[in-house]
């Protein structure tokens, strides 16, 4: 999972320690009080440090927060291209499984990390550099959307879309194991990975077989529709049964 230190490739000196304390200091307030409602002096108070020393590696919270948004968008992109990679995962719905897993997995393991990157309302504060970041991460998941529907476990339509419907479902456990309503291995997670199973039709081939078998049921009952039909008619056309009038010296005969 994300730790401190992923946010700086320089060593870990006394500079880049406390840089990594007012990391995990904003990240927490971030994600409990909210980006509007924290303060740069309750982060350095958290961070055990002078509120000026913030100043000294980010030049204001705002810079500060879209730090911390975008090594965790970064993190769900590498989790998508490591998985779209794995040679185990061959086919796009397995792809998408093993990321959805993953990012259970994370939301429990870290659970303000994917709040901050992946749920958190932060489209007024973000910065364009930012959103590039964002993009990334929604390109590798339509990447293996596409695929999907190359491989026609996925239907027509904009791929866009359909990434976006995929990532709303996962979004909905991942809120719930944020919170800790739920744990990664829960009923209700099964049921959203259930759910994202089924959001994709049936291949086209099954499909084409359901179509085809309709079709022989509708034909099959249009059959005996209208042998019913002629049955009916014949029973009322049908001519009456032959009379034998009867004489009185001859006796029965036919006419």
């Amino acid at each position: 999972m994300l730790h401190p230190s992923h946010f700086s490739s320089s060593p870990a000196g006394a500079a880049e320690l406390t840089r990594q304390r007012l990391i995990r200091a904003a990240l927490e307030l971030f994600t409990t009080r909210g980006y509007h409602d924290t303060t740069t002096a309750q982060i350095a108070k958290k961070a055990g440090i002078a509120e000026g020393t913030i100043y000294r590696h980010f030049a204001s919270k705002q810079q500060l927060m879209n730090e911390l948004y975008r090594a965790a968008q970064r993190w769900a992109t590498k989790l998508v291209q490591e998985t779209a990679r794995d040679p185990e995962a061959r086919t796009a719905r397995a792809q998408l499984m093993a990321v959805a897993h993953g990012l259970f997995q994370g939301a429990a393991e870290d659970t303000a990390v994917v709040k901050l990157g992946l749920l958190e309302r932060l489209e007024a504060v973000i910065d364009d550099e930012s959103r590039k970041t964002a993009r990334e991460f929604r390109l590798a998941l339509e990447r293996i959307v596409a695929e999907g529907k190359a491989q026609g476990a996925v239907r027509t339509g904009a791929v866009e879309i359909w990434a976006g419907v995929w990532l709303a479902t996962i979004s909905h456990a991942l809120e719930k194991i944020v919170a800790g309503d739920w744990k990664p291995g829960d009923a209700g997670v099964r049921l959203v990975i259930l759910a994202c199973e089924r959001w994709a039709p049936l291949r086209d081939k099954t499909r084409q077989s359901l179509r085809g078998a309709h079709r022989s049921h509708v034909f099959r009952h249009d059959v005996i529709r209208t042998t019913q039909s002629l049955a009916a008619r014949k029973r009322v056309a049908a001519p009456r049964p032959r009379q034998f009038p009867c004489s009185r010296t001859a006796g029965c005969f036919p006419v």
